[in-house]
């Protein structure tokens, strides 16, 4: 009785080495690195060579952000380009050079 606790105690250890590790699940969550940083209730004010980075889009050297927190939506402004999905894009012909974009989505309006 004892040798087959043994056997069983054996075999359950060597069976917890074969797992593989947990794939850690890719955030979405936005990161962001800014010269200055202002809190307005429930909105944050990136501004001065303002970075934002998800795993969909990357915008660098913007000259503002405005992020809400509860609706996850922001405004971006003075970017010449940015990186979408991959792909570059370039603001030639928006009239206000600003970027609209909601954290998750696939999609970002230029005015």
């Amino acid at each position: 009785m004892k040798s087959l606790i043994l056997v069983f105690a054996i075999l359950l250890s060597f069976s917890s080495f074969a797992q593989e590790n947990a794939v850690e699940k890719e955030s979405n969550e936005p990161v962001f690195t800014c010269d200055l940083l202002n809190f307005k209730k429930n909105k944050l004010v990136f501004t001065g060579d303002v970075t934002f980075k998800t795993d969909i889009i990357q915008v660098e050297d913007a000259d503002k952000i405005v992020y809400n927190k509860n609706t996850k939506k922001m405004v971006i402004t003075g970017l010449d380009r940015f990186v979408m999905d991959g792909e570059i894009h370039v603001k030639n012909k928006a009239k206000k050079n600003r970027l609209r974009y909601t954290v998750g989505e696939r999609i970002a309006y230029m005015d």
